[in-house]
């Protein structure tokens, strides 16, 4: 498939952490770049009551403050176990293999889409 990337959507996937800065910068570069960008995808893990969650509220609020007037979207992903069930914190390697699986699932979705993936 030979597909023009420049008229491909991309799709940045990232983690979130304590900090929002890289998933707020990497769609706001690429559409310096006029790249364009309709979502990013988050992935993160679920932990009530920690710094994390503190975060994702700034960042959809960040997202909405884009120099896009709000047209990209953030979805977010739990990182889940085997069992579909929300991962509190990727510190084990059932939990890593996990994560990497709901990362590889995400990939292979935008790049089904054809769109151009930004990790």
């Amino acid at each position: 498939m030979n597909v023009n990337l420049r008229q491909t959507p991309s799709t940045p996937i990232a983690t979130q952490g304590t900090e929002s800065q890289v998933i707020t910068a990497c769609p706001d570069l690429l559409l310096q770049q006029d790249e364009t960008v309709e979502q990013a995808i988050v992935l993160q893990t679920l932990t009530p009551g920690t710094r994390i969650v503190t975060a994702l509220q700034t960042l959809q609020e960040a997202f909405v403050g884009l120099p896009n007037n709000g047209s990209v979207t953030a979805q977010l992903e739990a990182l889940c176990d085997d069992h579909n069930y929300p991962l509190a914190d990727v510190d084990t390697s059932n939990a890593a293999r996990a994560a990497f699986h709901t990362l590889y699932r995400m990939v292979w979705s935008a790049r089904r889409a054809v769109r151009h993936v930004n990790l």
